[in-house]
């Protein structure tokens, strides 16, 4: 694998600039063909196993068919419902491994063997969900949240439906609920590690969306819509919407603080708007049924490709792969768009699809179910049409030449601790934040230049700081000193958050 030509963090005294470098990740060796996406997703179901020598192999022979047919990348599972297939302080052993400690560092060996053939490694994680079964999952250290903060617990954080009855995860996951902050903050945590110890290409994720329509009335959401976590006055969908938004919105802005060159995606659901498409409307769509608008995730700035789950043919009857390609081209560009396929409809349908992904320009494709592709009858279509060669991976504009910056922050009180749902206003910036429960916030695409931020708590003054610099490819972090301590307020303070 070529190595990234990553530049340091240069750090100054009231912030520190990550500055964007080129993204060259594919090897270059026997390239010719164009810059293509060509990826399959590997499920956490298919690759471990608690045998160590059983589990290598299945890693080798997942990566060696992929390398065959000339894909290019792999989005790879390591993170299913609040257990993770790799060494974490935070989560434990997912049992698909053993649920205990393997004594070898499964997404290691992944990375490396997969650089070594020239694939990208896209880290695949479930973020919202956090256990599915009938029987509760084993006590552990680091303990499961499910045992911190599951239905049964005094702060449960899992989704709760219109009755107000928590999710039990009997034939169906149980959600976090993204409504409450700390969810956020152990999602992000849990994350930026894994970003931070790995030498990813990208992180991927999925099920990152509400488990449906009725969701989430849990008592922390409920307090916080009336009161101050709802500071935009938004109506209950919208502001759902808007909590997975700031999810997004946030993770993106600590991952380009720690590796702006990662790419950030995800596996959005295949139907974005069901009254967008004429013919549609009878159909699931993400933005009404999960709270998940992933088209508005990509013009705030908090998702560099959507994958959506297009899980069907072009043929038809609706919906229709076309149609879908057609629909999510036209709202965030091709640069920003990764045809998901599924597998089962075979090489000839694939291979069609394919085709109509390049015609619209998008960046490639994803498939769901491998085998049509990589089995010895697909593998002779795949490179006797349109994988005969190698192809590099197509570079992102925004990353190899940002126009924009990022201000990000943490407002904390006079003892140092973080204060929740402050209201956060940049001048001049389209979006307006609360802050999470460890008092992190964050603007994205923010022009460079000079700017003005308002910090607003209840009880308290505004706060208003000026000359705020940002530049075009890097974060801006402040630190700030806290109000005088002769102050009848509330006191607070906006400090660099810490990492993990």
């Amino acid at each position: 694998m070529n190595s990234k030509h990553r530049q340091s963090i240069i750090f100054f005294s009231m912030i520190f600039l990550t500055t964007v470098t080129p993204h060259l990740l594919a090897s270059q060796e026997a390239v010719s063909a164009s810059p293509e996406f060509r990826a399959a997703w590997a499920s956490r179901f298919g690759w471990p196993d608690a045998d160590p020598e059983k589990c290598r192999e299945k890693i080798v022979r997942t990566l060696d068919r992929l390398e065959k047919v000339n894909l290019n990348a792999i989005v790879f599972q390591v993170r299913g419902q609040a257990d993770v297939l790799y060494p974490s302080q935070y989560e434990p052993w997912s049992p698909l491994i053993g649920g205990k400690d393997p004594g070898w560092d499964p997404l290691a060996f992944a990375i490396e063997q997969a650089h070594s053939r020239g694939i990208e490694l896209h880290a695949y994680v479930n973020p919202i969900p956090m256990w599915q079964g009938k029987n509760p999952p084993p006590h552990s250290t680091p303990e499961h949240m499910y045992h911190l903060h599951g239905p049964e617990t005094e702060e449960s954080w899992v989704c709760h439906d219109a009755d107000g009855k928590p999710m039990t995860g009997a034939g169906e996951y149980i959600y976090f609920s993204p409504g409450v902050p700390g969810v956020q903050a152990h999602i992000r945590k849990v994350l930026i590690d894994l970003v931070t110890r790995y030498d990813l290409d990208g992180i991927h994720y999925d099920r990152i969306r509400y488990p449906g329509s009725k969701y989430s009335h849990d008592p922390i959401s409920e307090k916080r819509f009336k009161g101050n976590g709802n500071p935009k006055k938004l109506s209950w969908e919208d502001w759902q919407r808007d909590q997975l938004n700031k999810l997004i919105n946030d993770l993106y802005a600590q991952i380009a603080a720690v590796k702006p060159w990662l790419v950030v995606s995800c596996a959005a659901w295949g139907i974005h708007d069901r009254n967008a498409i004429p013919g549609y409307d009878k159909f699931s769509s993400g933005y009404h049924d999960y709270y998940q608008d992933t088209v508005t995730w990509i013009h705030q700035g908090g998702m560099d490709v959507l994958m959506p789950m297009m899980y069907w043919d072009i043929p038809d009857p609706k919906p229709n792969w076309d149609e879908l390609a057609d629909y999510f081209v036209g709202k965030v560009g091709g640069e920003h768009w990764v045809g998901g396929m599924r597998g089962r409809y075979g090489a000839d349908e694939l291979i069609a699809e394919i085709q109509y992904a390049r015609k619209k320009g998008g960046l490639g494709t994803v498939v769901w179910g491998s085998g049509s592709i990589t089995g010895d009858e697909g593998r002779e279509k795949f490179l006797k049409s349109i994988y005969k060669e190698k192809a590099p991976i197509p570079e992102l504009p925004w990353k190899t030449n940002p126009k924009h910056g990022i201000l990000s922050g943490c407002v904390v009180d006079q003892s140092g601790n973080p204060i929740e749902d402050a209201f956060l206003e940049l001048k001049d910036h389209a979006e307006k934040w609360t802050s999470g429960a460890d008092g992190f916030f964050a603007f994205l695409k923010v022009n460079p230049g000079k700017h003005t931020l308002k910090v607003s708590v209840p009880g308290s003054p505004d706060r208003i700081y000026t000359g705020l610099e940002v530049s075009a490819g890097a974060v801006t972090s402040l630190k700030c000193t806290p109000l005088s301590k002769g102050a009848k307020t509330t006191h607070y303070r906006i400090i660099t958050p810490r990492r993990p």
